[in-house]
């Protein structure tokens, strides 16, 4: 009997349709090579909801879903580290999604999207593209905070350009927001998020804004809007010795944090209104009554809210109210677990040291007080 069958390994999916009686021993050494695997059969087990030593019985008695069949090939070594959450606490989790309400499961699936695009940012051609514009010796003799604010300040004010109502680029005068517009195929090679137009009232011509996701594309045209600018310094800092990681509040705002060894914590970088350690500027300065703010790269994904909160007692309030809330704190502490893994212990460290501060309390700034957008 032939199957299609998803198999994945790290950040790569393929899928295989394959004859059920078939050991997976036997097709581990191709799968092995699609996947990037390294090692022998030995050194992984299978999850697929419960896990599975890679022993010669057909891949058909190992009671695959066939509804998902996804089967995940994992280290052994990290394993220990992770079985009881697959084996505890996943299956509880998934339960519960069954009956999440969906404001809950989208913010888990804007989170996965987001996820996606930050992916481009391991693009090999991006440091070359990061060289052409970057002015490296301006910034090399700084000490990391201050290289930090001179750098983003030098991106804000000389380099990237803030995209909002475009002029008419026949006549110049100003247009109005037409609505959205599909992707053409001339533009997938910026992975295009989605697409504007604008018209001209004055000689009807249209005008595209679209919404890129590549880095490189990003760096090229320097302009664009909050998630282009939050894009287009991390693939700076990415090549100048940061550790950052991106941070979504709420749906509604995205910026960067950034790492300052002497601080021992991550700083809020805004680069789309050029501000730097400013986690009270939602809440005090923009009136956003901060919910959920979602810390995340590839080794990590944490709640990081009380940061970005004044009023801790409110924010208490607003979690309670809502019903998903016991269930995504669970589910980003999940995906937290298994990202964590492939860290090293010197990013580990880090995380703990930041942990230490995500609970102190500070007023509010001059500069957190004003919106910048007004």
């Amino acid at each position: 009997m032939q199957a299609k069958i998803l198999f994945s390994y790290g950040k790569k999916v393929i899928d295989v349709t394959l004859n059920l009686n078939v050991p997976i021993i036997a097709i581990f050494e191709e799968l092995k090579g699609k996947l990037d695997m390294q090692g022998k059969a030995d050194d992984y087990i299978l999850w697929h909801g419960k896990t599975h030593p890679i022993v010669p019985v057909p891949i058909g008695s190992i009671g695959i879903n066939r509804e998902k069949p996804i089967v995940v090939f994992i280290l052994k070594k990290d394993f220990k580290t992770i079985d009881s959450y697959l084996n505890n606490y996943f299956p509880n989790l998934v339960a519960e999604a069954l009956q999440a309400p969906k404001d809950g499961l989208y913010i888990l699936s804007e989170l996965s999207r987001y996820y996606n695009i930050i992916s481009f940012l391991n693009d090999p051609e991006l440091k070359n593209a990061v060289d052409k514009v970057y002015p490296r010796s301006l910034f090399e003799h700084l000490e990391p905070y201050e290289k930090l604010k001179q750098i983003t300040n030098w991106f804000c004010t000389q380099f990237f350009q803030k995209y909002g109502i475009p002029p008419c680029h026949v006549c110049g005068q100003p247009t109005i927001y037409a609505g959205p517009a599909p992707v053409i195929p001339d533009e997938l090679g910026g992975h295009p998020l989605s697409a504007e137009i604008f018209k001209c009232p004055i000689c009807g011509a249209a005008t595209r804004y679209t919404k890129f996701t590549n880095p490189i594309v990003i760096l090229m045209n320097h302009t664009g809007r909050e998630l282009e600018h939050c894009l287009g310094l991390a693939s700076i800092l990415k090549y100048t010795g940061f550790q950052f990681r991106f941070v979504l509040i709420d749906l509604k705002f995205h910026i960067l944090e950034v790492y300052i060894p002497s601080m021992k914590r991550y700083v809020s970088v805004d680069p789309y209104v050029n501000r730097i350690d400013c986690p009270l500027l939602y809440e005090c300065g923009c009136n956003q009554d901060v919910t959920w703010a979602i810390a995340y790269s590839e080794k990590e994904c944490i709640d990081v809210s009380t940061r970005y909160v004044y009023n801790r007692n409110e924010f208490n309030a607003r979690r309670y109210k809502l019903d998903y809330a016991d269930w995504l704190t669970k589910a980003l502490s999940f995906k937290h677990q298994v990202l964590i893994q492939g860290a090293s212990d010197s990013f580990k460290q880090t995380i703990r040291n930041d942990k230490e501060t995500l609970l102190d309390e500070k007023k509010p700034t001059d500069n957190e007080l004003t919106n910048p957008l007004l």
